[in-house]
C-alpha cells in the first residue's frame, strides 16, 4: 500500500526521467556534431528540457547546503546572459537568438544539476554523445578534405593557392568542414579546437580503461575509436600544435592517476599557476594603461618586452585598455598597424567576452569559472563516478578551456574576401561545446567531498515530497 501511494504521489516528470535523459543525449549529440545549423533552435531546445525537468531540481533550493552555491552559480550565469543578449555583437533583429540566449546558458548548467540527481542517469553515456558528435564531425570534413586535396596537405601544398572569383587563399592554411550541410573552407584553429577535444580522450583512456569495470564491451570500442580518430587527424592533416593544448590536462590527469588521494602536488601546482597567472594579469593590466614603472621595467628585459610587443599580445592589451571607453561592448575593430589577421577578436573568450559583451559579463563569467572550476577538482578528489569518468571529464573541461583561452576560433572561414569577413562571425556565446561545458560543469558542481562510495549521493537524489507523500 506504501509502495502504490509513492507511485501515485510521482509527478509527470519523474515518471518520465527517461525520456528526458533520451532527448537531451541528442541534444548533445546534435549540438556536438553541428549538421544542423541552428543553434539558436538547439538552445531553445535544451531551455524547453531544463523548464521540464526544474521540479527534480527545486530540492537543492531548499536544502541550506546546496541553496547557496546553486544560487550564486545561477545568478552569476543569468547576468552574463543578460549582458551578452543585448550586447552590440548580437543583432537585436534577431529575438530568437537573444532569447535563447538570455537563458541557455543557466538551462544547461540547471540540466546538468538535474541529471546528476537522477539514479538511472549515467554521464558515460552524455559523454559519450558528446565525442561521438566532435568525431563524426572531424571524420566527415577530413574525409571531404583528404578527397580534396589528400593526405598531409598542410606540409605537401604550403605556400600553394587556390583562386575563386578573383580571390585567392592559401590551401595549407585551411581545412574543408562541415557546416550543416554545407561544406565550407575554415581556418586550422576550428580543425584545432575539435581534434583537441577528441585528443583529450587519449591519456585518460590508457590510464582507466583497460581496468574499468564497463561490462558494455561497445562503450569500451567507441571510446578507443574515438581517440583513434583524433590520432588518425593529428597525423594526416598533420596537426602537432595541437598537442601543446593538452599540457595543461595530461599533467593534471597524470597527477590523478599516480595520486589519487593526495591533494600535496595538486595544491601546489595549483597554487603556483594561480599565482604566476595573477602576477601576469596584474602587471598586463598595469602595462595596458602605461603605468610608467612597469613599461619601462618591461622594456628594460628584452625576453619579456618582445612577448609584450607582439602583435597577438597587442590587441589583448587594446581591449583591456579600451574596457572602459565601451564598457557595454563594443562592435567596432580591434585591427591595429601591422596586424590584421583578425578584426573582432582577441581569440581568448574572457577577453573577447570583455570586448564584445562588456564589463559585467566578463566579470560574471570569470567568477563563475573560477567557482565551477573549484568544483571540478572536488569531483575530481571524490569517489562519485569511476576513475575513467572523472578523468575523461576532468581532460575535456580542462583541454577546452585551454584552446579557448589561447586560439578560440571567432574568425572561421578561410579569409577570401570582404564579403567572408562580413559574415565569419562565431561568437563564444554562441558555441556549441560552451552549451556542453556548462552541462558538464552542473554535473560535477556538486559533488560530495571525499565521499567513500556512490550511496552517499542518495540525499541528493531524493525527492523531499515524495518521502512525505510515502509515510501519510
Amino acid at each position: 500500500m506504501e509502495e502504490v501511494k509513492k507511485q501515485e504521489g510521482k509527478t509527470f516528470v519523474e515518471n518520465n526521467t527517461s525520456l528526458i535523459i533520451f532527448l537531451f543525449l541528442e541534444v548533445l549529440f546534435f549540438l556536438t556534431f553541428g549538421i544542423i545549423k541552428a543553434d539558436s533552435i538547439m538552445r531553445i531546445i535544451g531551455v524547453l528540457l531544463a523548464v521540464v525537468s526544474l521540479p527534480l531540481a527545486l530540492p537543492l533550493l531548499r536544502d541550506a547546503k546546496t541553496k547557496i552555491p546553486v544560487l550564486l552559480a545561477l545568478g552569476l550565469l543569468f547576468i552574463y546572459g543578460v549582458f551578452t543578449a543585448i550586447a552590440p555583437m548580437i543583432s537585436f533583429n534577431n529575438m530568437l537568438t537573444m532569447l535563447s540566449l538570455l537563458f541557455a546558458f543557466v538551462a544547461f548548467f540547471i540540466l546538468g544539476l538535474t541529471l546528476a540527481r537522477l539514479p538511472e542517469f549515467n554521464v558515460l553515456y552524455a559523454l559519450l554523445a558528446i565525442l561521438a558528435g566532435v568525431a563524426l564531425l572531424v571524420t566527415l570534413s577530413l574525409i571531404i578534405t583528404f578527397y580534396a586535396y589528400g593526405f598531409l596537405h598542410i606540409v605537401l601544398l604550403k605556400g600553394k593557392v587556390i583562386y575563386l572569383a578573383g580571390d585567392f587563399y592559401q590551401v595549407s592554411a585551411q581545412v574543408k568542414w562541415l557546416f550543416g550541410f554545407d561544406v565550407r573552407e575554415t581556418n586550422l584553429n576550428v580543425a584545432s579546437l575539435n581534434i583537441g577535444i577528441l585528443l583529450s580522450t587519449v591519456l585518460p583512456i590508457i590510464f582507466y580503461l583497460p581496468k574499468d569495470k564497463t561490462k558494455n564491451k561497445y562503450i569500451k570500442i567507441a571510446l578507443i575509436a574515438i581517440a583513434a580518430i583524433a590520432a588518425l587527424a593529428t597525423i594526416l592533416l598533420p596537426l602537432p600544435n595541437v598537442l601543446f593544448y593538452l599540457v595543461p590536462s595530461l599533467i593534471l590527469v597524470t597527477i590523478f592517476r599516480f595520486y589519487p588521494k593526495n591533494d600535496k602536488w595538486l595544491k601546489i601546482i595549483g597554487y603556483v599557476f594561480l599565482g604566476v597567472f595573477g602576477f601576469a594579469v596584474f602587471i598586463g593590466f598595469l602595462y595596458a594603461f602605461n603605468v610608467g614603472f612597469i613599461v619601462q621595467a618591461i622594456d628594460a628585459i628584452p625576453l619579456v618586452n618582445r612577448v609584450f610587443a607582439h602583435p597577438y599580445v597587442g590587441v589583448w592589451l587594446k581591449t583591456i585598455r579600451e574596457m572602459f571607453v565601451y564598457p557595454m561592448g563594443s562592435i567596432e575593430s580591434l585591427e591595429i598597424i601591422g596586424f590584421s589577421r583578425y578584426s573582432y577578436t582577441t581569440e581568448n573568450f574572457l577577453l573577447d567576452t570583455l570586448r564584445h559583451s562588456g564589463i559585467v559579463a566578463f566579470l560574471m563569467l570569470a567568477a563563475f569559472i573560477l567557482i565551477a572550476g573549484k568544483k571540478l577538482f572536488v569531483y575530481v578528489r571524490s569517489d562519485r563516478d569511476t576513475p575513467l569518468i572523472r578523468s575523461l571529464i576532468l581532460s575535456f573541461l580542462i583541454t577546452y578551456f585551454v584552446l579557448i583561452a589561447i586560439n578560440y576560433p571567432y574568425h572561421q572561414l578561410a579569409d577570401l574576401s570582404a564579403n567572408t569577413r562580413a559574415i565569419d562571425y562565431f561568437s563564444f556565446a554562441r558555441s556549441e561545446l560552451w552549451l556542453v561545458s556548462l552541462f558538464l560543469l552542473g554535473y560535477v558542481y556538486l559533488s560530495p567531498v571525499k565521499q567513500s562510495s556512490i550511496e552517499k549521493v542518495a540525499p541528493l537524489i531524493n525527492v523531499p515530497e515524495l518521502e512525505e507523500n510515502a509515510h501519510e
